[in-house]
């Protein structure tokens, strides 16, 4: 089986409320700006820099130690390079080699324990609904359906009833909960993904919104920090598309100038997303839907100069709470050198 792998991605401290994350601090940050080998972030009146895994406030000349945002030898301990090919080092699975590219047609399953493993494109999934509202019972809950057991709510299944191509897409639902929960998950997930500073990433996929308001649909991140930040493609309550770097103020990507388009409902939809990964504003988001250019705009596309978006979400990877939300995604494919 394949799950202490899947476990062992989960290792983040979320018990710790990182001020420079993607959320948790009631001061947004005005800047982020990398100097050498730390991230200053601007909030404010205060001064926060990123160094070797923690997070330091900064006032007149002197630090203070405020936070463990990551632990700085994840990356070390985790990665090997051979041969100019890069290995995930995984306890009991060995080396694992990254993704950098794969084609994934839905087609090789009849329930999703059939799409992840080690011989797959996908290592996990996120289901977090009523029945799992936090990280402990979403983590039991995936354990216990790669084991064997249903679903309670929320669920992704390979399924017939809406294809792009072949003869299956991913089906993936998350259910209207009337109280106590923030948000709806339903995503399949790689934790193989490699992309750093400098890279191009390139994804696209066919998506078919049935009903509901998914907010975000594709998530691209550093599992390994606090809250797992990164860079994700999101949809406004009237679905039109917008990319934002979920880090920080959350600096965001909207669509170009005289550009108004919302993702349609009921029809087959093929996104294409390109990021320039880049600590700068020399990095650069272009956003496709249906053929049409919406978004091509210069800006900081990585949360920190030597971060490891390592892992990538498809799916309902965040829908309000209240209403159901039924997606289909289908023909998905990732490169690094372009689609």
């Amino acid at each position: 089986m394949f799950i202490n792998f899947r476990q062992s991605f989960l290792a983040v401290t979320f018990g710790v409320m990182g001020l420079v994350a993607c959320s948790g601090t009631s001061t947004a940050a005005n800047s982020i700006t990398t100097i050498g080998d730390k991230t200053k972030i601007v909030a404010g009146n205060k001064t926060f820099e990123v160094d070797k895994g923690f997070v330091f406030e900064v006032n007149q000349g002197s630090r203070k130690k405020v936070e463990q945002f990551y632990d700085p030898d994840f990356v070390k301990n985790s990665y090997a390079k051979q041969n100019n090919t890069v290995y995930r080092l995984v306890p009991g699975y060995g080396k694992l080699k990254v993704q950098r590219s794969f084609n994934e047609g839905f087609e090789s399953g009849s329930n999703v324990r059939d799409l992840i493993g080690p011989e797959h494109n996908w290592t996990s999934m996120t289901i977090q609904g009523k029945a799992s509202p936090d990280v402990q019972s979403y983590v039991k809950l995936r354990h216990d359906v790669l084991k064997g057991k249903d679903f309670e709510d929320n669920r992704l299944d390979p399924s017939n009833t809406k294809k792009h191509a072949g003869s299956k897409s991913l089906r993936a639902i998350t259910k209207a909960a009337s109280s106590g929960l923030s948000v709806n998950k339903a995503s399949i997930d790689s934790e193989l993904v490699y992309f750093t500073k400098g890279d191009d990433f390139w994804f696209s996929g066919w998506f078919y919104i049935e009903k509901g308001k998914p907010t975000s649909i594709i998530d691209l991140e550093s599992t390994y920090m606090v809250q797992a930040p990164g860079i994700r493609v999101m949809l406004d309550d009237d679905l039109r598309p917008s990319v934002e770097l979920k880090f920080a103020h959350k600096p965001t990507f909207n669509m170009a100038s005289g550009k108004d388009y919302s993702m349609p409902t009921g029809k087959w939809v093929f996104v294409r997303l390109h990021i320039y990964l880049m600590d700068s504003d020399a990095g650069r988001v272009r956003l496709w839907m249906d053929d049409q250019k919406l978004i091509d705009q210069a800006g900081r596309t990585l949360t920190l100069f030597d971060a490891v978006y390592n892992s990538l979400q498809v799916g309902i990877t965040a829908a309000p709470a209240a209403i159901e939300t039924i997606m289909y995604v289908d023909d998905v494919r990732l490169s690094d050198v372009g689609l």
